[in-house]
């Protein structure tokens, strides 16, 4: 490593801004960039959970499905 990365700057003393007690606001009523955050969660469920019973559909359906994959052996 170069020597001008391992100088260290002094350590100063650092406030922290917290209140009494914990406050429960945050948790209540989530931000308006957490609503995104929170539908965007329940659309990819709901998304999954659409797939999740199709795939159960087509099980139970009795349909048989043949798959087929072309190996190819290499030699060393």
């Amino acid at each position: 490593m170069c020597r001008h990365f391992q100088r260290r700057l002094p350590l100063r003393a650092v406030s922290l801004n917290l209140g009494a007690g914990p406050s429960w606001k945050r948790l209540e009523t989530p931000g308006p960039g957490q609503q995104g955050l929170q539908a965007a969660a329940r659309s990819a469920k709901s998304a999954l959970g659409a797939v999740s019973q199709r795939i159960q559909e087509s099980c139970h359906s009795g349909t048989k499905w043949l798959v087929e994959t072309q190996v190819t052996a290499k030699r060393r």
